[in-house]
């Protein structure tokens, strides 16, 4: 079987320039095809591919061309040239890059970390690398010093391993560690938040029984046939009927006990909150008898409705009620 045609330089940057899989893809043949063909042909398409992506304003495609072939050049000469660093990163194999920034000057190696670093995103990558150039380190100590996020230098696990063959970079990270440590002691603690202040009051809770169904006004008797019906889910308009629902369902009257709860706004009387076998309630505009917008169901306050008004209602019963509405 013959094999396939080898693609051009060009046919491969353009592929290394298209979406992510088309170039990661094309990235992968190119490593393939530098690793099959000569030193010298290896070189020459390394070469071409690095001078296209110097040519091109794709970043994604520069820095895939940069860790995909500048370890072949930097195999094949003691100095890599300086036009080609726009393309070096701190992406790719880390055993390679190492190679590639070995084979640049201390002053070079420490300019591209830095511009590297400067993307916190990529420290931990450059932290990989800055023993070949502790200057980087110190460069990027200053630039995050004048934004105070010093933290990145402090008890960082990959510059302390550095820090036990580089006295350079040991003293670096310990006067570094020092200042951060005295600027956090410097600045000042922020301001305690402002305790919440919950929108609604919960007060004078009361049990009534069946019993007292016979007394009650005609507000209070349209507040308490809702709670009841929204008991059984049904129409309940009798402490007779509701009774009757008891015992169907195995209970006795003493289990048709609610609790009612004045529920106060701003000091004012706002709303009748009727509970109904301990964490299901029903809630009424103080003294009327029309639902208002929000009910408690299992314990979790609903909105009626998708209202603003009512999804408002909702949380600001969420963020007042007791945790035990069962008689406080």
């Amino acid at each position: 079987m013959a094999k396939p045609k080898r693609r051009t330089a060009a046919q491969l940057f353009a592929a290394m320039s298209r979406e992510y899989e088309i170039a990661d893809a094309a990235s992968e043949e190119t490593r393939a095809t530098l690793n099959e063909v000569s030193p010298d042909e290896a070189v020459r398409l390394a070469e071409d591919l690095c001078d296209r992506a110097l040519a091109s304003r794709n970043e994604e495609a520069r820095e895939r061309v940069g860790f995909t072939c500048l370890w072949t050049l930097s195999n094949a000469t003691k100095r890599l040239p300086a036009k080609y660093d726009p393309l070096i990163s701190s992406f790719g194999d880390m055993d390679e890059l190492r190679d590639v920034y070995a084979k640049l000057t201390p002053a070079r190696a420490a300019a591209i970390l830095a511009r590297e670093g400067r993307d916190h995103t990529r420290l931990d990558r450059v932290f990989q690398l800055v023993d070949l150039a502790p200057e980087a380190l110190e460069r990027l100590i200053e630039h995050y010093r004048k934004r105070e996020e010093l933290g990145y230098f402090v008890g960082n696990s990959r510059l302390t391993k550095h820090a036990k063959t580089s006295k350079r970079i040991a003293a670096i990270i310990k006067k570094v560690t020092r200042e951060a440590r005295a600027a956090e002691k410097k600045r000042p603690k922020p301001p305690p938040p402002p305790p919440k202040v919950a929108p609604l009051e919960f007060v004078d809770p009361a049990f009534v029984g069946v019993d007292q169904v016979a007394h009650f006004d005609d507000v209070a008797l349209a507040q308490w046939r809702a709670a009841a019906s929204s008991f059984f889910v049904g129409n309940v308009r009798t402490p007779k009927a509701y009774l009757a629902k008891l015992a169907a369902n195995g209970m006795e009257s003493f289990d048709g006990m609610m609790c009612v709860w004045t529920v106060k706004r701003d000091g004012v009387h706002a709303y009748d909150l009727w509970m109904v076998w301990i964490d299901n309630g029903v809630v009424f505009p103080a003294n009327e008898p029309k639902r208002a917008g929000v009910y408690l169901i299992q314990g979790d306050w609903q909105a009626t409705d998708s209202s603003a008004a009512s999804e408002q209602l909702e949380r600001d019963f969420a963020a007042s009620a007791p945790s035990d509405l069962w008689g406080g």
